[in-house]
């Protein structure tokens, strides 16, 4: 989990898909929160739901979608945004996408936790 990402008073989202219009989570929610991708039992931090980057099977986070964070050829992953529209990135560990985010710390929790 990315521990000094953002100032604690901004939520972090992930939006994905065609035109970013699926709701993939909040990156900076507690692990508690229903929306939360830290939140193992809901909807977008489980394995097995459709609308999450941890489902390898899934369009989010399987290593062949051009929507997923983690295909390293992803043309389209998830933008990170907070709640007044503010974009803050890519987050895709694909190193060559326009605005991947720079955030070493999100790096290395996608590539080590998220993709693995």
């Amino acid at each position: 989990m990315p521990t000094a990402y953002a100032a604690p008073t901004k939520d972090l989202l992930l939006f994905g898909g065609e035109d970013h219009r699926t709701f993939l989570g909040c990156l900076t929610c507690s692990k508690y929160d229903a929306d939360s991708v830290f939140n193992t039992y809901g909807l977008h931090g489980s394995r097995y739901a459709t609308d999450s980057i941890f489902n390898h099977y899934g369009e989010f986070g399987s290593r062949y979608s051009d929507y997923s964070a983690c295909s390293r050829y992803a043309s389209d992953p998830p933008v990170i945004i907070d709640r007044d529209g503010a974009f803050y990135g890519r987050l895709t560990i694909n190193h060559y996408a326009p605005n991947a985010t720079k955030n070493e710390d999100l790096i290395i929790w996608l590539t080590e936790e998220v993709c693995q």
